[in-house]
């Protein structure tokens, strides 16, 4: 199959929360780490399904940081339900969990 923001979105429906790197290594199977590839044609094809609405990005600051760093989520909402009802935001699970 060839690299397709349909895939992103799929895995992303599968998926809470998922940083530029995990996406590329778990749907692309691109390790930016271990490879002499550029990994500007995963890197655009994300954000080409962000611009089509396919799935949102979320900023997150982390204390003492300052790049910034973010991650991806399936449109559904679940998440924030699930999160809601345990008391928490997006931001704080992240921290926590340390993704």
């Amino acid at each position: 199959m060839s690299n397709s923001v349909k895939q992103i979105e799929k895995y992303l429906e599968l998926t809470v929360l998922a940083s530029e790197s995990k996406i590329q290594r778990e749907v692309f199977g691109y390790n930016r780490t271990e490879s002499f590839e550029p990994n500007k044609k995963y890197a655009d094809l994300l954000r080409r399904g962000w611009y089509k609405d396919l799935y949102e990005r979320v900023e997150i600051s982390v204390p003492g940081v300052r790049s910034r760093i973010f991650y991806y989520k399936g449109r559904r909402g679940e998440m924030e339900t699930l999160l809601a009802n345990q008391g928490e935001t997006v931001e704080s699970f992240i921290l926590k969990n340390e993704l």
